[in-house]
C-alpha cells in the first residue's frame, strides 16, 4: 500500500510539473510574438531618432532626448528577456556572479525606464508657461542633464539591491533568475518600494501639480498622448508583475510550488511585453517617429510599384514581341 501511494504521489508531480511546464510554454510562445515585434520596432526607433538628429544637427527638443533615452531602456530589458525566452520552461545555467550581472543590468534597465517617466511628468508640471518657480522650469531647457541625473540615481539604487541580493560563491553554477527566489525577503520588499511604489507615487503627486498649475490640463494631455500612454501600460504590467513576487516572497524560506514558478515566469512575460507595447506607442504616438514611419513606408510602396510596373512593362514588351515574330512568320 505504501508503495502504491508513493507511485501515486510521483504520478501527480510528474502530471503537475507537464501542466506547469505547459503554462510556461505557451506563455513563452505568446511573449516570442511581442519580443519580435518589440525589437523590430526597437531598431527603427533608433534609426528615426538618428535620422532625427541629423536633420536637427544636434538640436533636440527635450522630448526626443527623453524619449529617445526611455526607448533605450524598454529595448535593453527586451534584450535581456531572451534569456528567459530561450531557456524556458528551465532556467538558463550560469554562475553566480554572471546571474549577478545580469540581474543588475536589468534592474537598471527597469528602474530607470520607470525614472525617465517620472522625468517626463516633471517637466510637463513644471513647464515654463504656467509653472512659477524657475528652478524647476529650468529642467526642459537641459534635458540631457536631468536624464543623466536620472540614470545616476537608477544606478545608486540598483546598488542597493545589489547589496541585498544574497551573496553566493561566486564561480558556483546556479538556475539563473533575474529575481531569484533564494534572496531575502528584505529584496523583494526593496525592490517593490523603490521600482514600482516610489516612482507611482512621484507621479502622481507631479500629476496633481500640473493639474493644479495648467488650466488647460486636458489639451495639454492631448498634445502629448506618448506620456499617459506609455505610464498606463507600464502599471498595468508591472502591478502584476510586483503582485506575483509578492505573492511568491511570502513563501519565503520554504520552497515554491511548480504553479507558483509557472505564474511568475507568466508574469516576467507580462512585464516584458509591457516594455514591447511602450515601444509600439512611442513609434505611434511621437510626431517625429510617426513622421519617419509614413516616410518609410512611402518609399517601400513607391519601390514596390516600380517594380510592378517594370515587370508589367516585361511582359507587354514579350506579347509584342511573340506577336511580331507570329506575323512574320504567317507571311
Amino acid at each position: 500500500m505504501k508503495v502504491q501511494g508513493t507511485s501515486s504521489t510521483e504520478n501527480l508531480l510528474v502530471l503537475e510539473k507537464i501542466a506547469a511546464n505547459d503554462i510556461t510554454s505557451r506563455a513563452n510562445y505568446c511573449y516570442a510574438l511581442f519580443w519580435s515585434l518589440g525589437t523590430a520596432t526597437g531598431l527603427f526607433l533608433y534609426y528615426s531618432f538618428m535620422k532625427r538628429c541629423r536633420q536637427t544637427k544636434g538640436n533636440w527638443t527635450w522630448r526626443d532626448t527623453v524619449l529617445c533615452n526611455y526607448c533605450i531602456s524598454e529595448f535593453y530589458i527586451l534584450l535581456f528577456s531572451m534569456s528567459s525566452l530561450v531557456h524556458r520552461p528551465d532556467y538558463m545555467h550560469v554562475t553566480n556572479i554572471n546571474c549577478a550581472v545580469l540581474s543588475f543590468v536589468f534592474n537598471l534597465a527597469c528602474i530607470c525606464g520607470e525614472f525617465l517617466q517620472v522625468l517626463m511628468a516633471l517637466i510637463f508640471a513644471c513647464h515654463k508657461d504656467h509653472f512659477p518657480l524657475q528652478r524647476f522650469t529650468r529642467v526642459q531647457d537641459r534635458p540631457i542633464a536631468a536624464v543623466g541625473v536620472t540614470s545616476l540615481l537608477s544606478l545608486l539604487l540598483c546598488v542597493v539591491l545589489a547589496v541585498l541580493r544574497e551573496q553566493q560563491p561566486l564561480h558556483d553554477y546556479t538556475d539563473c533568475q533575474l529575481d531569484p527566489f533564494d534572496a531575502p525577503y528584505t529584496y523583494d520588499v526593496v525592490k517593490m518600494t523603490i521600482g514600482f511604489i516610489f516612482p507611482i507615487f512621484l507621479k502622481l503627486v507631479l500629476l496633481v501639480v500640473w493639474i493644479l498649475n495648467d488650466p488647460s490640463f486636458l489639451s495639454s494631455l492631448k498634445d502629448n498622448p506618448v506620456y499617459p500612454a506609455v505610464t498606463t501600460v507600464t502599471f498595468a504590467c508591472r502591478l502584476f508583475y510586483n503582485i506575483v513576487l509578492m505573492d511568491r516572497a511570502a513563501m519565503k524560506p520554504g520552497k515554491p510550488s511548480l504553479w507558483k514558478e509557472a505564474l511568475m515566469t507568466v508574469a516576467e512575460f507580462v512585464l516584458f511585453s509591457g516594455s514591447s507595447i511602450c515601444l509600439v506607442l512611442v513609434l505611434c504616438l511621437h510626431g517625429p517617429c510617426r513622421a519617419t514611419l509614413k516616410e518609410t513606408a512611402g518609399h517601400l510602396q513607391k519601390c514596390c510599384s516600380g517594380i510592378g510596373g517594370r515587370d508589367a512593362n516585361r511582359r507587354v514588351m514579350a506579347t509584342h514581341i511573340e506577336f511580331q515574330q507570329t506575323a512574320v512568320t504567317d507571311n
